[in-house]
């Protein structure tokens, strides 16, 4: 089957919207499904922590954290500004991790193995990606985050593979920026996308 059919209407709407700075996107957090915790780093191994990381849906659309130092909690409403997806460091790259996503079984290990792999690439950059040095790493110990940053690190190393995926890239001053899924069956996000391409029509 194929999973990944992305709309092209919704390229050609958020390609419209993204020349606009203060278009925003109004959603609730209602849940962090499938996920897997870990124990992980984000200060190059000075500390750790376990982390529940993988798809977190809101009620608009399913997204990923792009900024893991920030917070956000459940059932919490976020206004986020809507910037190009050019705006994000290695963009290009994170596309190829959620279309990798999109087209895999979407299992826990899937979604925090993605997850994993997208703070990997904002944090440490694209340049031989590990999950083991850096600013980014995995607990050496313990079956979860091994078989985690063992599929975080399978992405990395094969983005080449994947088809690049959609995504409308949030910010926000006080909680976790988001890339926001852009696949075509959600109605939702379309329909908030087509809002915002009036918008841009009415101002020209």
């Amino acid at each position: 089957m194929d999973i990944i059919p992305i709309v092209r209407v919704a390229c050609a709407l958020f390609c419209s919207i993204a020349a606009l700075p203060a278009q925003t996107l109004n959603v609730t957090l209602t849940a962090v499904n499938p996920s897997q915790t870990a124990s992980g780093s984000f200060n190059g191994g000075s500390t750790y922590a376990n982390y529940r990381a993988g798809v977190l849906v809101f009620d608009i659309s399913d997204a990923f954290c792009s900024d893991p130092n920030q917070p956000i909690s459940l059932n919490e409403t976020v206004i986020y500004s809507i910037r190009p997806m050019s705006a994000l460091p290695n963009s290009s790259s994170i596309s190829k991790v959620m279309g990798g996503y999109l087209a895999s079984s979407k299992t826990a290990l899937d979604a925090a193995g993605a997850q994993w792999a997208i703070w990997e690439i904002i944090g440490d950059g694209i340049n031989s990606p590990s999950l083991s040095s850096g600013s980014i790493r995995l607990a050496g110990s313990g079956n979860t985050a091994i078989a985690v940053a063992n599929r975080a690190q399978d992405c990395l190393n094969n983005l080449s593979s994947f088809p690049s995926a959609t995504f409308i890239y949030g910010t926000n001053p006080t909680r976790q920026d988001m890339v926001f899924m852009v696949p075509e069956t959600n109605g939702a996000l379309l329909g908030a996308l087509a809002a915002l391409s009036l918008l841009v029509r009415r101002r020209r």
